[in-house]
């Protein structure tokens, strides 16, 4: 609690992981669809079941535009951990995907009917496992945007956070 108030406050900040020279690669676990709430609609599942691979594709290529390491490793979910010095690994899993409902958001507005991808994550040290940050986030489009344009466009906005969350961590 101390410390939240100095960060706050300005007063203190948590050492910068990658200006030590500490991480050069990310092992970015494709993240997993176990447990996810997933709306009753077969477009929404259709989109669901190919979203992980993007998913992981869309945080990689964010990542390298933020040039935070030198190497960005992609691995299926489910997969070992490899232990590698030098390295972190980022994995989690998707916690709600909806769709929203159009009419909602026409009739109603103000939020009404807004679509959704949420998902969370951890980033832990490759070597020792311990865990450097856990972070949580639901992305929602609530504009005319519609079914699959709008989960594109939230997935997408989505993972432009985690590849932020894990550039504020390591940088």
């Amino acid at each position: 609690m101390v410390w939240a108030v100095l960060l706050l406050l300005g007063i203190w900040a948590p050492a910068s992981l990658a200006a030590e020279g500490k991480y050069s690669t990310i092992i970015l676990k494709e993240f997993s669809l176990e447990g996810t709430a997933i709306q009753e609609n077969p477009d929404t599942e259709a989109y669901a079941k190919s979203l992980p691979p993007e998913f992981s594709q869309m945080v990689e290529g964010y990542l390298e535009s933020y040039k935070v390491s030198q190497k960005v490793v992609l691995e299926k979910a489910g997969k070992g951990e490899a232990s590698s010095e030098g390295a972190v690994i980022v994995e989690g899993h998707f916690t709600k995907i909806t769709a929203g409902s159009t009419a909602a958001r026409w009739i109603v507005g103000l939020g009404a009917g807004a679509s959704g991808v949420g998902a969370e994550w951890t980033v832990k040290d490759a070597s020792t496992g311990k865990e450097l940050g856990k972070y949580n986030k639901m992305q929602r489009t609530s504009s005319s945007v519609r079914g699959i344009h709008a989960l594109e466009s939230d997935a997408r906005y989505l993972a432009k956070y985690v590849a932020s969350t894990i550039a504020k961590l390591l940088k």
